[in-house]
């Protein structure tokens, strides 16, 4: 491409000169040589526009002035020097401009590519993150090939090199599986020795089930963070669901004894909340009936009020509560079948329907109308109740969380 343009040219007071601009590829800029025509000699001129404009490697004369001038700037000319083929020169000033960037960036990717293939000689094991960088760099060599910025001829000097590179990470990353296979084998002997254990507790007569639930739970958790081959993980949930499962029928033939304690502490709990329920219920007539007292005064009159509907929140809250557990007493007693026997236990039954009944029309009496939500908060409940009970679900758990994916599978 022509890295130089001869032209003549007048400054502010019309005076000639003869124009030498001369593109500099590595300053990114515009080299004027300035040479006023009156003090020009012919020789001189015939050398400057003739030899040197023509691209033979001579030396130019001592100009009068030199300008430089960036090519990012709107016109490389001065202000002060006017020339008739200005169209021309600012058509070269973009070409050259757009020549130089293009060559810069082809540059930039030979760099980038002499980067990388040293990284890759020095690697002893895979790296994805090499492998991420020398994707990249094709995937933008190739957009600016569609550019039309970087030519076929240029692509194919270094698509050997970058060729050299993902071979080389293709046989590290051979072997960095190879070695993951191993490392995941060894990982996998340590949770079945550890899950060995916990099944020969399981078989005991003595069995602690809620101690062996949550030391499951854990190995449980300590596979689900591990990284290992997707195969040997899902051998290990398989395991873990199975014991899972043994324990739920252990626990479900425990013995009515513990059913039977647990009734009792949601007994105690619905005579508690019923008897807080009733002390609520007084205040709030007791608020109501004072709401319309002569001579109460307005800020008097919102503040009652305020308090009113603090107490109906409370009632409310302690109703839904109040269903809940009830709701938990009845499945908790079709568990225990010795209970259905017990005149006791007939006894409380009638009297917690009695209370169920009583708190139902409680609330239809306040809110009459009103369709009721479902309860929104966990209900109350025995330390034993929460702490004995296994999901009937933990088995399965393996299915939706439990496995996590290998990249390289």
């Amino acid at each position: 491409m022509q890295d130089r343009f001869t032209t003549w040219g007048e400054n502010q007071n019309s005076e000639g000169l003869l124009l030498a601009v001369l593109f500099d590829q590595d300053k990114l800029l515009a080299r004027l040589y300035v040479y006023p025509k009156k003090s020009l000699e012919k020789e001189h001129e015939t050398t400057i526009i003739e030899d040197w404009g023509s691209g033979k490697e001579v030396d130019l004369p001592d100009a009068a002035q030199v300008i430089e001038r960036s090519l990012s700037e709107d016109s490389i000319l001065p202000e002060d020097i006017l020339i008739k083929e200005t169209g021309k020169l600012r058509r070269m000033q973009n070409e050259w401009a757009y020549h130089v960037l293009s060559n810069k960036l082809w540059q930039s990717f030979l760099d980038e590519l002499e980067q990388l293939k040293s990284k890759a000689d020095e690697l002893k094991d895979y790296s994805a993150d090499i492998f991420d960088q020398s994707k990249s760099l094709w995937e933008r060599l190739l957009a600016q090939k569609r550019d039309r910025n970087i030519s076929q001829e240029k692509l194919d000097t270094i698509k050997g090199d970058l060729n050299a590179v993902f071979d080389k990470l293709k046989e590290l990353r051979k072997e960095h599986i190879k070695h993951q296979d191993q490392e995941s084998i060894k990982i996998k002997d340590k949770f079945d020795e550890q899950i060995a254990k916990i099944q020969a507790l399981v078989k005991a007569d003595n069995a602690n089930y809620r101690d062996l639930f949550e030391k499951l739970k854990l190995i449980q958790a300590d596979i689900r963070k591990e990284r290992m081959r997707k195969a040997h993980k899902q051998n290990l949930f398989d395991t873990v669901s199975k014991i899972f499962e043994e324990l739920s029928s252990k626990r479900k033939s425990y013995g009515a004894e513990k059913v039977q304690r647990r009734l009792q502490g949601l007994e105690e709990v619905l005579a508690k909340m019923e008897r807080s329920l009733d002390r609520d219920r007084k205040d709030l007539d007791y608020q109501n009936r004072r709401a319309d007292h002569p001579g109460t005064s307005q800020l008097e009159a919102q503040l009652r009020q305020a308090k009113i509907n603090l107490i109906q929140d409370k009632i409310r809250s302690k109703e839904e509560k109040l269903a809940d557990i009830i709701n938990t007493y009845e499945k908790l007693k079709k568990r225990n079948p010795e209970r259905d026997n017990a005149n006791a236990g007939k006894e409380n039954s009638k009297e917690i329907k009695k209370k169920e009944d009583g708190a139902k029309k409680t609330k239809e009496k306040k809110e009459p109308g009103k369709k009721q939500e479902g309860n929104k908060e966990d209900p109350i409940v025995s330390a034993e109740d929460t702490q004995d009970k296994i999901p009937e679900n933990s088995a399965d758990e393996k299915n939706n969380n439990a496995i996590q994916k290998e990249p390289n599978e």
